[in-house]
């Protein structure tokens, strides 16, 4: 929906035109309304989203629920400034903060972008610049592959076009509350001396190239110090990670997929994965970086002009530390390897209506030799106003 534009010069309402004249202003406002019938196998209390990782520390009793958390409330705004230059917002929020089908909402994009004709500044909350968003195969929830970099936070991104190529440069928000470690519970003075609070500032930068009609090229990496504090003595290292992602449009109905991520102590980035990137060794009294390798490969089948499906598998593994492998501790288990896989059928019933059926697979195995896996099965009807 689409509000008429104002103009900011007089308080005479303007009648819509094809293209913002300078000084006038352009609202939109919007959203969804997701409803999701979920049936699990083998876990409970799981929420709308469900990477491999999710399953750990779960119910093992199969689970049946409506949810209704991805439903979304959108808002726009739109400038042109007098130098040519146009000044936009976007606000996004659904209900999906817990992630356990009770309703709570929470922020997924908050920026402000300022196109002056040569390049794009955004400032704000929105998806990091390590992903590929043209790259993320259509789902009756979200599609989370293990192994693929999903991401949203605060970041400063310029972004320039030259034709068929585009390249990004961004200062991201860079957590290190992912720093995992283990210790003796009695032992609070151990604890008590351990601070992550620490923020700092990732760089990431990308290229982006459509090479045809029928694809394109999206290459990104990363580059991250993570901190932490250990009886006030600073202790930092230096992560990585690199993504390369490809789309190929054979034909029109028959689409192809890859995803391929290496990165060192910023699992943080990516789905399936958790507690297996900077790691405090508190043997040795140092901080630690594991390498996680994920991939994904999806196709997707455009049937008709309203219906298509999706069939795709991701994958992370992550190879565990000297001291985690050396210990028989219980704290010390870890993942070392996840699996997601889906397969769905999405109809364009009515205007703006999408019906859709999916299957999911999730999968994981820690170092201790456990494993468990889930079938999940949705139905949905997702509403865009």
């Amino acid at each position: 929906m689409t509000i008429t534009k104002i103009a900011l010069a007089t308080s005479a309402l303007l009648l819509s035109t094809p293209a913002l004249s300078a000084g006038e202003m352009e609202y939109n406002f919007g959203g969804s309304i997701n409803t999701v019938l979920l049936l699990d196998s083998n876990i409970s209390g799981a929420g709308v989203n469900i990477p491999a990782n999710t399953l750990y520390g779960k119910s093992t009793h199969g689970d049946n629920k409506l949810d209704v958390t991805l439903s979304q409330v959108s808002a726009g705004v739109k400038r042109s400034m007098h130098d040519g230059s146009t000044l936009s917002a976007r606000y996004v929020m659904d209900f999906n903060a817990s992630n356990n089908s009770n309703v709570s909402p929470r922020v997924r994009e908050a920026y402000l972008r300022w196109d002056n004709g040569v390049g794009q500044v955004t400032a704000g909350q929105t998806w990091s610049t390590l992903m590929d968003l043209r790259n993320l195969p259509p789902s009756v929830t979200e599609a989370t592959f293990s192994g693929v970099a999903f991401m949203r936070q605060p970041l400063v991104r310029w972004t320039q076009s030259f034709d068929t190529f585009k390249y990004h440069l961004a200062l991201e928000d860079g957590s290190n509350a992912d720093i995992s470690y283990s210790y003796d519970p009695e032992d609070k003075e151990n604890i008590d001396n351990i601070d992550r609070n620490k923020s700092t500032i990732d760089l990431i930068g990308a290229i982006d190239w459509d090479f045809s009609d029928q694809g394109h090229v999206y290459l990104s990496g990363l580059l991250a110090e993570k901190t932490m504090h250990y009886n006030d003595k600073e202790e930092d290292t230096f992560g990585y990670a690199v993504q390369a992602s490809a789309v190929y449009n054979l034909t029109p109905g028959h689409k192809f997929s890859i995803i391929g991520f290496q990165g060192k102590g910023v699992d943080r980035y990516i789905l399936g994965t958790q507690d297996t990137g900077a790691t405090w060794n508190d043997t040795e009294k140092k901080l630690e970086l594991r390498k996680t390798k994920g991939a994904m490969a999806a196709y997707t089948r455009t049937w008709s002009p309203s219906v298509l499906s999706v069939f795709g598998v991701g994958s992370a593994s992550t190879d565990p530390l000297e001291f985690q492998e050396s210990s028989e501790a219980s704290d010390k288990d870890t993942f070392t390897y996840t699996q997601y896989a889906v397969a769905n059928v999405l109809w364009d019933a009515y205007e703006n209506v999408t019906l859709g059926l999916e299957y999911n697979y999730s999968y994981y195995e820690r170092l201790s030799g456990k494993d468990r896996e889930n079938h999940r099965v949705s139905m949905g009807v997702n509403w865009k106003f």
